[in-house]
This record gives structure tokens, C-alpha cells and sequence, in this order.
């Protein structure tokens, strides 16, 4: 009975060294290894309680209080515990969405980067090749480019006209001659295709 004193009040040790370790590392941990202790340390409690129900001479209605009472105690831990996970799982959702948000961001400022350096590079493209066509001499035998001349409402010449008008015309009369012949080949189909049979009556 002793040794076995003993090796519990080991084990609870332990236990409470993991749970500082844990603590360190997460105060949700600390709070779930601290319910486990004391999970532990009532179930032992319990066992004992039972263990002495024997000596008694109602050792049912003794074993059944304490049946009663661990289950109350398990189930309070278990509430407890049940809420730690939920915490626990809320805090690795925000967690998760903070990551996420922090990663489309770097993402929208990397593509942000590389339309702003794409755009500085097509400028500096476009300076680069109007510097050398300005420092590029003529070449021979190609005449100079000539300056644009302005528009202005010169008077039209009339021989230029009268041969745009004829010329017109001449198209015109052209498509009327092909509609003509277009017409008469079609009429001429029609006429060389057989008749349908009259319905009986």
C-alpha cells in the first residue's frame, strides 16, 4: 500500500514537471495538464474512498456515494477540459486567418512590385529606343524624312475629279451588268428544273 503511495506521488511529479514545460510553452497546455492532475490526484481520492467503503458495514450505499461523486467531479473536468479545446481550437482558426491575411497581402504587394517594375521597364524601353533612333544618322541613299505637311482646304484639281467621277461610274455600270447576267443565270435554273407532281385529289 505504501509503494503504491509512493509511485502515485511519482507520477504526480512528473506530471507537474511536463505541465511547467507545457506552460511554457502554451498556457492552454498548462490549463489542460492542470485538469489532468487533478483528474489523476481525484480518481486516486476516489480509489482510496472505495478501498475504505470495504471496511464498513453498508458497503454498497458507501461505494455508490462515491461513484456518484467521481462521476460528478469526471464530468466537471471534462466540461472544463472541453472548453480549453475549443479555446484551443478558436485561437489556431484566428491563427490560421491572420497567416492567410498576412500572405494575400505580401502576395497583392509582390504583384503590386512587379506591374510597378514592368511599367519602369517599358519606359525605360520606350527612352532608350527613342535615343537611338535620334542618334542614328540617315541611311545613304534614303531620303530625309519629310516634315508633315499641314492640312489645308488647297483647291481640288478638276482633271482629278472628272477621272474619280468616270472612273465611278464606270464601276457602277460594271456591277449593274453583273447583277444582270447573275439574274438571267438563276432565271434559267429555274426554268430547266423539273415541275412537282400535282397533289390528287
Amino acid at each position: 500500500m505504501n509503494t503504491r503511495w509512493h509511485a502515485l506521488a511519482l507520477w504526480l511529479l512528473v506530471l507537474c514537471a511536463n505541465a511547467q514545460v507545457a506552460a511554457q510553452e502554451d498556457p492552454l497546455a498548462l490549463a489542460r495538464s492542470r485538469i489532468e492532475a487533478q483528474r489523476q490526484r481525484e480518481t486516486a481520492q476516489f480509489d482510496a474512498q472505495e478501498q475504505a467503503c470495504a471496511s464498513r458495514f453498508a458497503v454498497t450505499d458507501c461505494v455508490n456515494a462515491v461513484h456518484s461523486q467521481r462521476r460528478k467531479l469526471l464530468a466537471e473536468l471534462k466540461r472544463q477540459d472541453d472548453r480549453l479545446v475549443d479555446q484551443q481550437r478558436q485561437q489556431r482558426s484566428q491563427e490560421q486567418a491572420a497567416a492567410l491575411q498576412a500572405k494575400q497581402q505580401e502576395r497583392a504587394r509582390q504583384q503590386a512590385d512587379a506591374t510597378r517594375a514592368a511599367q519602369q521597364e517599358a519606359v525605360e524601353r520606350k527612352a532608350t529606343s527613342a535615343e537611338k533612333s535620334a542618334q542614328r544618322p540617315p541611311a545613304p541613299g534614303a531620303s530625309a524624312p519629310r516634315p508633315a505637311r499641314p492640312k489645308t482646304s488647297a483647291p481640288v484639281d478638276a482633271a482629278a475629279l472628272q477621272q474619280s467621277r468616270a472612273d465611278y461610274a464606270h464601276k457602277q455600270e460594271e456591277a449593274q451588268q453583273r447583277r444582270a447576267r447573275r439574274d438571267k443565270h438563276v432565271q434559267e435554273n429555274k426554268a430547266s428544273q423539273p415541275q412537282p407532281l400535282p397533289v390528287p385529289p
